[in-house]
């Protein structure tokens, strides 16, 4: 899926453990049938709000016709916004977990902040019946600065009960993040883990 004959790939590991959540997130088949069906709705929602809105997204430079490089920047917008549309109709349609996981990620590590972005995942966050969606969609949003109650109760899960590795991951990413969250129980977390045994996750915690 590289843009523009790009050879770089957006790879996810499929290998990485993710969190154990809190058995409420967990529920029985009725209401994965439940949650299925909402996820279709969203589906549906989320293609008219795209056309309504125009899904305009972030604003690009200032084009300029008698510049290449203006035209350039503008097949590049063009591209970006094509990819980040597919990847919402994964998120939100496909039947596969693996599937909704990588788009969900894949829209946070591309930093399009667009309405209908941010809605497809909360919608995400809300209805989806696989956790590792949920973090996915949850380190999405905290990578597009929007610090929602939910994504951050799911991102102080993973701070708890995650990999050294993967808090590191967290932790460093919060780091660069240009406001932090206001939120006792994530910064509870990240408090607790200065004092973790491995020197890297309690210096990523004092960083953060």
């Amino acid at each position: 899926d590289g843009v523009g004959g790009d050879t770089r790939r957006l790879v996810t590991d499929r290998s990485k453990n993710f969190p154990a959540l809190p058995s409420f997130w967990l529920g029985d088949a009725a209401k994965a049938n439940e949650l299925k069906t909402k996820r279709i709705l969203t589906a549906e929602a989320l293609v008219v709000g795209s056309a309504k809105s125009g899904f305009k997204g972030p604003a690009s430079k200032g084009r300029n016709d008698a510049h290449s490089s203006a035209q350039k920047d503008v097949d590049i917008f063009g591209q970006k916004q094509k990819r980040v549309e597919e990847l919402i109709s994964c998120l939100v349609t496909s039947p596969l977990p693996a599937t909704r996981r990588d788009a969900a990620k894949s829209l946070g590590i591309l930093g399009w902040k667009d309405a209908v972005v941010v809605a497809a995942l909360k919608q995400a966050l809300l209805n989806e019946d696989d956790h590792s969606v949920r973090f996915e969609a949850s380190r999405a949003l905290i990578n597009l600065d929007e610090w929602d109650e939910v994504a951050m109760a799911v991102i102080a899960s993973a701070l708890r009960r995650g990999t050294n590795e993967l808090r590191i991951e967290l932790l460093t990413n919060l780091a660069l993040k240009k406001s932090g969250p206001d939120n006792k129980t994530i910064c509870a977390e990240i408090v607790s883990l200065m004092s973790c045994p491995d020197d890297d996750v309690s210096f990523r915690a004092a960083v953060a």
